[in-house]
């Protein structure tokens, strides 16, 4: 590779960085998805990971979809929903298309309620789906009890969106960026599968805005009931936040940095800064893990969601595994860093002494070392949906290779 080349693509990298490093991610709002999220029709409905054809969809995602169509009313049984679906009557298209993400099938509709966070730092937005809370009967895990999980998203949109958006707007906005930090040093989150302690901190204070407010009584024992009994429900917080952060760095001339890291249970995709919204793809990695008592690994679908935009910044999977020994984790951090181009500013880890955590990766370390980013995830039943396990993925290395080719071929290297 020519020298100047290489001199260009440090430069560019470098950039990235600086621009991870300054976003200031805030939560603003929480809106119906067809008021914010570019491009929305009540006839679309968004997806997690790379483009998929519906016939491809893996269980859950199928089954999401039809839930989703019966959430907006578009069909009175899951059979015409199907029939919608298959006769082209529904846009199925990426969330990562509609600068928007979302957990596990990612399901989001034009009346679901979404977070709106804003990089203050450069005026961008992103979205995603609020997360369903403690039940495993949820869309984003695409259960078939499809009568509850309406029910449950009607209670949310209903009772819970209203009184959380009174504390967001009487804060003047939640910072999210410094929660996340906070939650970090604690040592317990590491912002993908673990969120106690950024729950419980948002919770703290959202508190003083919504009591002050003239509200029922009922309704805000019901939401901070839901809110306690739901750890990782500031996960779809930080999925926004981390969207919002990492979108500055898309579209850098020479620059290596991966800006997307998603799966829809067939397919992981990769998108590259230099290379915009380009997908490369490879399969989905079997999910390693525990799982509930009634299942075994093989009941699970593959690596599905895009909660993995957490691992896009440097947190979840690359700074602790899902069950990963806390005396591992420090060589695991060390290889991960290897890939890296630099590290976080904010996000600073305890067990290294509060050094930054690993962020801005590159195609070309990746491809060179072969070691791949560890992406933390829940299972969904490759069937009936539903939350059955959790554990852990690897992003496939053909997707990197196939990165870097296109790279060298844009840049004749």
């Amino acid at each position: 590779m020519r020298k100047d080349i290489i001199q260009e693509i440090a430069s560019a990298n470098n950039e990235a960085v600086q621009r991870i490093n300054a976003a200031e991610p805030v939560l603003i709002d929480i809106r119906p998805a067809i008021e914010v999220i570019p491009g929305m029709t009540k006839k679309t409905i968004l997806h997690a990971g790379p483009p998929i054809e519906w016939k491809k969809m893996c269980g859950p995602m199928r089954n999401g979809v039809i839930c989703g169509v019966l959430y907006e009313g578009l069909a009175e049984t899951p059979k015409e929903a199907k029939e919608m679906v298959e006769a082209g009557e529904i846009r199925l298209e990426p969330c990562h298309e509609h600068g928007a993400v979302g957990g596990m099938t990612g399901i989001t509709t034009a009346s679901t309620q979404v977070f709106v966070v804003k990089n203050e730092t450069y005026g961008n937005e992103a979205y995603c789906h609020l997360h369903e809370g403690y039940k495993d009967n949820a869309m984003h895990f695409g259960s078939i009890e499809y009568n509850e999980v309406i029910t449950h998203l009607n209670w949310m949109k209903d009772v819970l969106v209203p009184i959380l958006k009174i504390g967001i707007k009487s804060m003047g906005g939640l910072n999210v960026k410094n929660v996340m930090s906070q939650a970090l040093q604690s040592g317990f989150d590491e912002l993908h599968s673990k969120h106690t302690v950024a729950n419980s901190i948002m919770i703290k204070r959202i508190i003083p805005h919504i009591v002050r407010a003239d509200v029922d009584r009922e309704q805000v024992a019901e939401v901070f009931d839901f809110l306690d009994k739901s750890d990782i429900f500031f996960l779809h917080i930080v999925m926004a936040a981390c969207r919002a952060t990492i979108d500055p760095a898309k579209n850098i001339e020479y620059s290596t940095v991966v800006t997307t890291l998603c799966r829809n249970g067939v397919e992981f995709g990769v998108r590259v800064s230099s290379l915009g919204e380009q997908w490369f793809t490879g399969p989905a990695d079997m999910i390693r893990g525990p799982t509930y008592p009634a299942y075994k690994p093989e009941d699970s679908c593959l690596d599905l969601g895009d909660s993995s935009i957490t691992e896009t910044v440097g947190l979840g999977g690359i700074i602790q595994p899902t069950g990963m020994k806390y005396t591992e984790t420090i060589k695991h951090v060390g290889k991960m860093k290897k890939i890296a181009s630099g590290e976080s500013k904010h996000y600073l880890l305890p067990l290294l002494n509060f050094r930054g955590a690993p962020t801005g990766f590159d195609i070309r370390k990746i491809v060179k070392t072969k070691i791949r980013p560890v992406i933390n995830t829940a299972m969904a039943h490759r069937v009936k949906g539903g939350k059955i396990g959790i554990g852990t993925a690897k992003a496939p290395l053909q997707c990197f290779t196939k990165a870097l080719k296109a790279f060298s071929e844009k840049y004749a290297v």
